[in-house]
C-alpha cells in the first residue's frame, strides 16, 4: 500500500508498487496484514428486541433469550405486533 499525505494512493504487491515510487522513498514494513474489518453485519430479525441483553455463557443466553423471543414469533399477533413497534419505535 502506498499512502501519500494520509491517503492511499496505490494498492497491490510490493513488487509492482516498488517501481513506481521515486528513489529513496522510505519503505515501512509493520509485519501487520491489512484486510478487510471482520465485522459481522448479519442479523436475526426475531433476535433484534433482545440485543444488549445481559451477558451470560451462551448456552445459557440462548435458552434464556433466544429461545423464548423465537417461540413468541411463532404466534402471528405477536410476530406483526413486534415489526410495528419496531418499524414505529425505531427498535
Amino acid at each position: 500500500m502506498v499512502c501519500r499525505d494520509g491517503i492511499i494512493e496505490s494498492v497491490g504487491p510490493y513488487a509492482d508498487l516498488r517501481s513506481k515510487l521515486p528513489p529513496h522513498t522510505p519503505i515501512t514494513d509493520s509485519g501487520c496484514i491489512i484486510s478487510a474489518g471482520f465485522i459481522d453485519t448479519h442479523v436475526h430479525y426475531v433476535q433484534t428486541g433482545i440485543i444488549a441483553a445481559p451477558g451470560k455463557e451462551l448456552l445459557q443466553w440462548v435458552s434464556d433469550y433466544v429461545y423464548p423471543v423465537e417461540e413468541a414469533f411463532m404466534n402471528e399477533a405477536y410476530k406483526v405486533g413486534a415489526a410495528c413497534r419496531r418499524t414505529h419505535h425505531g427498535g
